[in-house]
C-alpha cells in the first residue's frame, strides 16, 4: 500500500508499506518526532514536520497513466479547453502539446487542489486516514 503524506510545512511525500500496522507505526513515529521537536530523520538536521493529512492508494499515485494512452475524445477535450482558456482562435503549438502531455500528468493542476493539505494526485485514493491513526489532532 502507498500513502501520500502531507506535512504541516507544505511538503509532500509518498511512502510504501507492507501492511497497515507498518504504516501506522511509521506515521506515528514521524508525527511524534515533530511533536517532540525532533529531526525529520537521522540523516538530516531539518526539523520534523507534523503530519496534516494522509491518503492511501492501492498503487503508487505517480502511476496514474503508466501506458501514456488516451482517447481521441479526451485529447480533443483537452485541446478545446486550451482554446477556450486562451479566449481566441490562435494558440501556440507548444501550449497544445502541453495540454496533451498533461493528460497523463499524475498531479492535479494547482488550481484544482482546494486546500493545502488535500491530495495533489489525480488518482483517487482508497481512503483518507483520520489524524487519530497517527496520533494527530
Amino acid at each position: 500500500m502507498y500513502v501520500e503524506i502531507n506535512y504541516e510545512d507544505g511538503s509532500v511525500g509518498v511512502a510504501c508499506y507492507e501492511d497497515e500496522a507498518e504504516m501506522q507505526d511509521a506515521l506515528t513515529a514521524a508525527h511524534a518526532r515533530a511533536v517532540e521537536g525532533g529531526r525529520a530523520s537521522d540523516n538530516t538536521v531539518a526539523p520534523a514536520s507534523r503530519i496534516r493529512s494522509a491518503y492511501v492508494y492501492d498503487e503508487h499515485p505517480d502511476d496514474y497513466s503508466p501506458d501514456q494512452q488516451t482517447t481521441a475524445k479526451e485529447a480533443q477535450a483537452a485541446v478545446d479547453a486550451a482554446f477556450k482558456r486562451a479566449g481566441g482562435e490562435n494558440l501556440s503549438v507548444h501550449e497544445i502539446a502541453a495540454e496533451i502531455r498533461d493528460i497523463s500528468n499524475p498531479f492535479l493542476p494547482v488550481e484544482a487542489v482546494e486546500g493545502v493539505y488535500d491530495s495533489k494526485y489525480k488518482m483517487e485514493s482508497s481512503e483518507q486516514l483520520k489524524p487519530s491513526f497517527w496520533g494527530g489532532e
